[in-house]
């Protein structure tokens, strides 16, 4: 298993703001080959990351066994409430501005953020990651490629509500996807439901063979 960090995040190269997501799939190639790793992957991509794993899958089907998606966005523009709190969590200078802000936008009423997930933000690989979204066409890579996709939804996401991220896959490609929800979690998913998440996801690795 191989937890792969996009670029600017922690002592790693910025990529400039000059990206696609392009860029951040065939990083994930990179490291694939560096490893010696020839057959074929199962991705797994939480919000920015499902960009990167339907980017992968887009570009490298020989080497997709399939994906799985969590807080998967990306047909939508994020609500502008939503990323507004998102722009105070990058850049916000208050501490209590900064917790009430990933409250807000990334967990579910009820749910407590964590001091990690308060603190541990990269400005400028937001930067990079929001460019890169916005200069690719969704069409590029919205699709997966031809692969197979979990879809695990958090009923509570207000960043990627289910309308407009899990449900539209399924109702896109309902022949290769399987869609799971779940409430009481919202778009951080991960701190929220980590028992839920790790159930599914080994289920369907179990479908797999793999």
């Amino acid at each position: 298993t191989l937890a792969i960090q996009p670029g600017g995040i922690g002592d790693s190269d910025w990529p400039g703001l000059n990206v696609k997501l392009d860029h951040y799939a065939n990083a994930i190639q990179n490291v694939l080959a560096a490893e010696k790793i020839t057959g074929d992957v199962v991705v797994i991509g939480h919000a920015f990351g499902n960009r990167i794993a339907r980017s992968f899958a887009s570009l490298y089907p020989q080497h997709t066994r399939a994906l799985i998606l969590l807080a998967a966005g990306g047909r939508e523009a994020t609500p502008p409430e939503v990323s507004k709190a998102i722009q105070t969590t990058l850049f916000g200078f208050s501490d209590s501005a900064r917790r009430d802000a990933v409250q807000s936008a990334f967990f579910a009423n009820g749910n407590t953020a964590p001091d990690y997930w308060v603190n541990g933000w990269y400005p400028v690989a937001g930067l990079a990651q929001a460019n890169a979204t916005a200069t690719t066409d969704f069409a590029n890579w919205g699709h997966g490629g031809s692969s197979p996709m979990l879809v695990l939804q958090s009923l509570q996401d207000k960043a990627a509500p289910p309308k407009e991220a899990g449900l539209q896959l399924l109702a896109d490609h309902p022949e290769r996807v399987t869609y799971e929800s779940i409430d009481n979690a919202g778009h951080a998913f991960l701190p929220e439901q980590p028992q839920w998440l790790l159930k599914q996801i080994l289920a369907y690795l179990k479908t797999l063979n793999y």
